[in-house]
């Protein structure tokens, strides 16, 4: 049966007697493959689906016998009425759990957070907290699921954990962040080809090309493409997670990871041209940054580049 079960699910079939609680726990157990099936659009397509799938053998049921399935498919559909089930489950309970079985499907899909142009805080089932920087993704299954609560990240995000017996995990597109209960920084652009993890308090272990480090408070490790992780470094992890009161910060970051988060940022596309090396580092800090155009003028004074601005976004130049 898919755990946890939802609090109003478990509630409603504790009402019923015995015999309708057997049955309704089948169908919870069987509403697991709503999640993968697309929700049929009207209630025949549903007691069709329904009768398929509790007719197959499952836990504690047996099969259908090959007369009780003949007799079945020689009757019209208009006449088998819905299915029932061996304990005479009453119709109007068999469609509240027809019901319950498309409302699973629904439950047991993905969320997705997408940041907009400004911060976004998101507290998780768990209780921990994540603030999302502008433009960034996060994705985790309904109620964190699982023997480790996993959660998926695309940009920038920072991380309150709250602690528990399960290890909390972020999946980025190379690399994944293993915790107990800590708080840290995790900078993940696809685009840019690398992960950077700052580590506020606690403990983590960062993954990536088949390897891992340890990292204590104080120190940034990174992933770049399919490489392993780099060993852990000294780092101001305030600065490293001063976006989240509106600056722009990146420690050590190359001009890839600069571009993605800008465009991010503000809305507006950042090309590197050819001849500019899109890998090389750097350390910015802009208390507050109100246009990609006035961050991506100090890089370029910085870096010795030049700066294109059109109607269609920017483009760093070499000089």
């Amino acid at each position: 049966m898919p755990d946890p079960m939802p609090p109003d699910v478990r509630r409603w079939i504790g009402r019923q007697d015995e015999a309708e609680r057997d049955a309704l726990a089948r169908t919870w157990a069987l509403a697991g493959l709503a999640g993968s099936v697309p929700a049929p659009p009207d209630t025949d397509a549903a007691w069709t689906r329904l009768e398929a799938l509790l007719d197959a053998p499952g836990p504690g049921l047996e099969a259908p016998g090959p007369a009780r399935a003949s007799r079945r498919r020689d009757r019209p559909a208009a006449a088998r009425g819905p299915v029932r089930l061996r304990r005479a489950v009453p119709v109007a309970a068999l469609a509240a759990a027809v019901a319950a079985v498309v409302a699973v499907g629904l439950w047991l899909r993905p969320v997705t957070v997408a940041a907009g142009p400004e911060v976004a805080a998101v507290t998780l089932p768990d209780g921990s907290e994540v603030t999302l920087a502008p433009g960034a993704r996060l994705r985790y299954r309904r109620g964190l699921r699982g023997d480790a609560r996993r959660v998926g990240l695309d940009g920038q995000g920072y991380f309150a954990v709250d602690s528990g017996s399960r290890p909390f995990v972020v999946e980025t597109f190379n690399a994944e962040v293993e915790v107990l209960g800590t708080a840290f920084d995790v900078l993940a652009w696809p685009g840019a080809g690398e992960t950077a993890v700052a580590l506020a308090e606690g403990r983590v272990r960062l993954r990536g090309g088949g390897a891992e480090v340890a990292l204590e408070p104080g120190e940034v490790s990174r992933v770049a493409g399919g490489g392993a992780p780099t060993p852990p470094v000294r780092a101001d992890v305030e600065a490293v997670a001063a976006w989240r009161a509106g600056a722009f910060s990146v420690v050590d970051a190359p001009l890839a990871v600069v571009a993605e988060a800008l465009e991010a940022r503000f809305g507006r596309p950042v090309r590197l041209g050819a001849g500019v090396e899109a890998g090389r580092r750097l350390t910015l800090f802009l208390p507050s940054a109100d246009s990609a155009d006035a961050v991506l003028r100090d890089v370029a004074a910085y870096l010795d580049l030049r700066l294109q601005s059109g109607p269609d976004g920017y483009t760093v130049l070499p000089r």
